[in-house]
């Protein structure tokens, strides 16, 4: 899905700081390259309903109306991928596995010693020599962890999942960041 070009109104959007995202190593937060006449004449209609103009809302500030920076890279989409596992991919102690779908950790006592995955139709278990990170996104990780018996016991027993490690919180703080777009379609060629 292409972001460039949306607007957004935005009441209560905590974020990190303009400076500190440019200051991590790879990634990228640039300015959409693309205007639009329209998004422009909404953003100055919702500067007149009293709605202020945002221009960065990185800077924690948020409440208003405006343009949203994008992850991108002189106008291409940025990704993960792209800024931290392709530069180093050709690291003999890194393996990067793709169409695997993880189905759970496995732990010695409270300690996270490898997972489970399928992949290709077969289910393969890997161990981890040192240490498991886990990113697997704001549902997907607490989905891991739960599915691996890490959570909140009751939880976790209602579903029939034997409890591994009590972790009452587990899921709790993940947030999901949901914007929201106000596009229109016209039938006149111009403005």
């Amino acid at each position: 899905m292409r972001t460039s070009g949306r607007l957004i109104l935005t009441r209560s959007l905590r974020a990190l700081s303009n400076a500190s995202m440019r200051a991590a190593a790879k990634w990228r937060v640039e300015l959409a390259r693309i205007r639009w006449e329209i998004l422009d004449a909404f953003r100055a209609a919702a500067a007149e309903a009293g709605i202020a103009k945002v221009e960065d809302f990185n800077g924690g500030d948020n409440e208003g109306c405006g343009y949203f920076h994008v992850n991108q890279r002189t106008g291409v989409r940025w990704n993960t991928s792209k800024a931290f596992l392709r530069p180093v991919k050709h690291r003999r102690n890194l393996i990067i596995e793709t169409e695997a779908l993880v189905e759970r950790l496995t732990l010695e006592g409270k300690r996270v010693t490898g997972l489970v995955l399928k992949q290709g139709g077969r289910r393969r278990t890997l161990r981890a020599r040192c240490e498991v990170i886990l990113c697997a996104g704001a549902i997907g990780s607490p989905q891991i962890l739960q599915l691996s018996g890490i959570g909140a016991g009751a939880m976790l027993k209602g579903l029939g999942i034997a409890v591994t490690h009590e972790l009452k919180g587990s899921g709790k703080i993940c947030r999901i960041t949901c914007r929201s777009a106000a596009l229109t379609r016209s039938r006149a060629r111009a403005l």
